[in-house]
């Protein structure tokens, strides 16, 4: 898959997950994003209740790109890992034992593309 179809594959899935993008850089939460694949008709949830914790992991796949999702908990569910993945390649990597990450965080489509 060329360049420009990745970008459009993913600017499409990130617009269908985003309800208001913020600003014109096409920025959005790895909240947002979790919201979205959560809630796409396509995502298959599953869960398990271990030592008295709730841990669930949604997984997505469109057009080669592979979302995978891990929170823990009620609503609201705290974020454990989310990635997005091409080809078997990082394209987003968040894990919330990293203490420079931060689910707050914004992303911007064309650093997903690139990296």
């Amino acid at each position: 898959m060329d360049f420009k179809t990745i970008f459009h594959t993913i600017t499409d899935k990130v617009k269908e997950a985003v309800h208001h993008l913020q600003g014109n850089n096409n920025k959005f939460s790895l909240v947002e994003l979790a919201s979205f694949i959560k809630n796409d008709s396509n995502t298959i949830k599953t869960s398990r209740h271990l030592l008295g914790i709730d841990l669930h992991e949604y997984t997505l796949t469109e057009n080669d790109v592979h979302f995978l999702l891990e929170t823990k908990g009620k609503s609201p569910e705290k974020i454990l890992s989310l990635s997005v993945l091409k080809e078997g390649k990082a394209l987003i990597k968040y894990r919330s034992y990293e203490p420079k990450m931060s689910s707050d965080m914004m992303i911007s489509i064309p650093e997903i593309i690139i990296h």
